[in-house]
Order: C-alpha cells, then structure tokens, then sequence
C-alpha cells in the first residue's frame, strides 16, 4: 500500500480499529471516521523497512470498504468540522491554552518531552491539535473527541489536565519506553 502510495504521490487513511487486526488475522473492522494522512519523508532502511514521516490533513468519513486487497480501501467523504465563529474559536482557545501549557510543562520537567513555552500556537485550531496530539488518552478517548462536529469540544476538554500530566509523568519515569510524546 505504502508503495502505492508513494508512486502515486497519493496520500492514505488512517482509521483506529474497532475489530480485528491490521495484518495477519480476523479482518479488520475501522470506526467510520479517519483522517487523511500524506506522506512528506521517506527513509528507506537497508533491511527494506521504511520510515515514514506523515502529516494528518483532514477528516474522513468512510461511505464504504472494499475488501479485495490486502489492504482494506474505500470510499469515503470530507468530514470537515463545523463552522464556528473566530470569537467563539478564539474564546475556547483562551480557556484551553493555560491547561495545555501546564500540563507540557508538568511533561518537560520529567524530561521525556521538551516543551518551550515561546512554541505555543496562537491560532486556535493549531492549538486545539497540539491538545489532541499531546494529551495521553486511550485510543477510543481520541476517537470519539475527533469524531465529534465543533470545535466546541475544548469546552468539554478535561479541566483536570494538569492534575492528568502528573500521572502521566509519573508512570513516564516508571516505564520511560511507554511513555513518548513528540511534540513539533
């Protein structure tokens, strides 16, 4: 799939599993909302591996699966988020940046995550993705808050993320190998 994609400069889907297994058992069975990933780095390794470095896009919604490949492919629409207005975004956005810049800086001080304050996005959808990316959750806690519609979400987004951080870096020094964070 990948080589497909990279011939054809074409990008890919990334959707969690509610089912089954990506490779090599029962068929995979994906929740219906994904996001389009492209690709932008390839380092191909001598062992014939690939390193990949991907940019999430946008939101998909899968209309239907096609399994005839050992790949699943589908068809799918744009899932955009609801259209809100720059006060409202602006004004989630004030309520979410302290929590977030707190709860990276409880990260930083372990040491498995740098974090500099000065980096903090200004835009509000910018910074509502590094929340995302950044808060550990399982995976169906992301799944259901991209699945959502608004950007209104940052309302309902966890007030105790601070309190959250200091769990997290704490089983980070317990278990440092399970705990990454990337933050760019």
């Amino acid at each position: 799939m990948i080589q497909f994609c990279l011939d054809d400069k074409r990008p890919f889907g990334v959707v969690l599993i509610r089912s089954g297994v990506a490779e090599g058992g029962p068929v995979a069975d994906p929740y219906e909302v994904g996001c389009v990933a492209e690709i932008v780095e390839v380092e191909r390794l001598e062992d014939g591996r690939l390193l990949l470095m991907t940019v999430g896009t946008e939101r998909f919604r899968i209309l239907s699966l096609n399994h005839d490949r050992a790949y699943l492919m589908g068809t799918m629409e744009d899932f955009p988020f609801a259209a809100e207005t720059e006060q409202a975004l602006a004004q989630a956005a004030n309520r979410l940046l302290p929590l977030v810049a707190e709860y990276l800086r409880i990260l930083a001080d372990t040491g498995h995550v740098e974090f500099d304050s000065d980096q903090m996005p200004t835009d509000p959808e910018d910074l509502i993705f590094l929340a995302a990316a950044a808060i550990q959750v399982d995976a169906e806690q992301n799944r259901r808050f991209w699945k959502r519609q608004s950007h209104q979400r940052t309302q309902r987004t966890d007030k105790n993320l601070p309190a959250r951080a200091e769990i997290h870096a704490s089983d980070a020094q317990r278990r440092p190998g399970h705990f990454l964070a990337q933050l760019a």
